[in-house]
């Protein structure tokens, strides 16, 4: 038998096969989902899960108003959408107003929770300064 190597995806199982023995068969079961900023496939340990959240007190007075809150857990109820936690891909998926086209919302998309929270976790990453290190 001619050694051979196979992979497949298979809803969020991902089967590679090398050998060709059924004992050779490797199983990732990280689903796989697309970023709605850059477009990329990515694993969900690696996105930030975005969900539409209730109407805040700012936008009562507006009800066209639709707010994307961060869901960290991957818990929250309701459609979600995926984005990588870096502040360019949250900047492009608000200029393309992929958030609403994702969550399928109408009218303002406010997704300012998303910008402080990714904004928050980049400033949490603090590098060393160089005079600092050893």
């Amino acid at each position: 038998m001619a050694l051979t190597r196979c992979s497949a995806q298979i809803g969020s199982v991902r089967l590679e096969v090398r050998g060709g023995y059924p004992s050779d068969v490797a199983v990732t079961s990280q689903p796989i989902r697309t970023c709605v900023g850059c477009r990329s496939r990515s694993e969900t340990a690696g996105l930030l899960r975005v969900v539409a959240g209730l109407a805040s007190s700012s936008s009562a007075a507006n009800p066209a108003v639709q707010l994307v809150v961060v869901d960290p857990r991957h818990r929250l109820p309701g459609r979600g959408a995926w984005v990588h936690p870096t502040a360019e891909c949250v900047a492009l998926a608000d200029r393309r107003r992929a958030f609403g086209r994702a969550l399928r919302l109408s009218g303002i998309i406010d997704s300012r929770s998303v910008n402080e929270y990714v904004d928050s976790i980049s400033h949490d990453a603090v590098e060393v300064p160089a005079a600092e290190k050893h």
